[in-house]
């Protein structure tokens, strides 16, 4: 499964676009995880070369941080894909409403 589709990076806003925005104000139209370890991936804005994103990660500390789409996909362990697409994530869903999801 990709994990960026172009409808979803249509959505998404570019390099440091949403700097003077309100988390209530961002959309984040791309949530990623991992089923074996519980992190989880919110990406909201993306580089002009369609590899690094920007968003909410909850892993062991969760922050705001960049990651790597490209690395991220080539996370496998015995021929299956570590990281997925929620297919049923809203990509309405404000960043405070992902602060929130993730407490």
């Amino acid at each position: 499964m990709k994990l960026l589709t172009q409808s979803i990076k249509a959505k998404m806003y570019k390099d440091m676009e949403t700097e003077n925005m309100k988390d209530s104000e961002i959309k984040v139209p791309l949530k990623l995880f991992c089923p074996w370890n519980g992190w989880e991936w919110y990406a909201y804005e993306i580089d002009s070369d369609d590899d690094i994103c920007f968003g909410w990660v909850k892993g062991i500390f969760p922050e705001l941080g960049s990651f790597s789409l490209k690395e991220l996909s080539m996370q496998i362990q015995r021929g299956v894909p570590m990281v997925e697409r929620d297919k049923n994530w809203n990509p309405n869903t404000t960043l405070a409403e992902v602060y929130e999801l993730t407490k």
